[in-house]
């Protein structure tokens, strides 16, 4: 990923060396040049000379079709993101967003444009007699925000203000929390209605495992007397191709980072309430 602001750096010789953006590789990866000094000074001039020399070194993207970049953002992307999330942008670019701006060119997608966007989301499922839910928002206006900031080399950031990506649900910074009376209400209903549903809300709950993580969850995961979970793997449902029988199939795969492999403490209680769902419900394969 290009990195936003200055690119210099002092390395273990004792020299500067400043990264500036050249071009992108066939897959769409970032393409650097480096450049050399024994100050930051001289570096940043010898950057600046490089740069005012070959002014049209780094390909312009934002001038070409969105559909164009769109493809070279997904080829920059497979590799490093989980096979479900790649799917899915695929789905809405294909299925959506290629009809409604494939040919206009990225520098036309504005900030505004992308509201006009989800505006155009509900309108849609309003007229099929359905109102789209919040994720289905942020991922119309996430592909559409990625694959801009992709062409404008702000892939770490986005380009939308603060204000307009917490309208969208953007945002990663708010989540919603339960409160005291709704972790009651589920605590009441699990403990009424032993069953694996609700055993998956309750390690949603207290072990902080994602959906996707508990779907892909099997007994043979669970270890009560070492008291913990391996979380290595997730399942999501994803759009079937046009050959096959049901309109979505479940795939999972193995986690794609390390760091998201885990153990995860189960609490006595739970603990307890498993080995009952053991006794009452068991069945072989996975959980849900």
């Amino acid at each position: 990923m290009p990195r936003n602001g200055e690119n210099i750096y002092l390395r273990k010789d004792g020299r500067f060396e400043g990264r500036y953006i050249v071009g992108r590789y066939e897959n769409g990866r970032t393409k650097y040049a480096s450049v050399y000094g024994k100050t930051k000074a001289e570096v940043r001039e010898k950057m600046a000379r490089a740069m005012g020399e070959f002014p049209d070194a780094v390909p312009d993207m934002m001038q070409e079709p969105f559909k164009e970049v769109a493809e070279k953002w997904l080829a920059s992307k497979k590799e490093i993101i989980a096979p479900t999330s790649y799917f899915r942008y695929v789905d809405v670019l294909e299925r959506e967003i290629y009809k409604e701006y494939g040919d206009t060119p990225v520098k036309d997608i504005t900030e505004a444009e992308i509201i006009i966007c989800r505006d155009r989301v509900a309108v849609r499922f309003a007229k099929a007699g359905k109102t789209p839910s919040q994720a289905t928002i942020q991922l119309y206006c996430g592909v559409l925000s990625q694959v801009v900031a992709f062409a404008s080399g702000k892939e770490k950031q986005t380009f939308m203000s603060e204000k307009v990506s917490e309208e969208l649900g953007l945002s990663r910074d708010s989540y919603e929390i339960f409160d005291p009376q709704e972790i009651s209400r589920v605590c009441k209903c699990a403990k009424n209605n032993k069953s694996p549903e609700m055993l998956a809300a309750l390690v949603a709950l207290y072990c902080g495992i994602r959906p996707g993580e508990s779907a892909a969850l099997e007994w043979d995961d669970i270890s009560l007397e070492s008291k913990w979970i391996y979380v290595h793997q997730s399942a999501h449902r994803i759009k079937a191709p046009k050959d096959a029988d049901s309109k979505t199939i479940l795939v999972t795969h193995e986690l794609n980072q390390k760091k998201q492999i885990r153990h995860v403490d189960i609490p006595e209680p739970l603990v307890l309430y498993m080995k009952e769902i053991w006794r009452c419900c068991f069945c072989s394969g996975a959980m849900l």
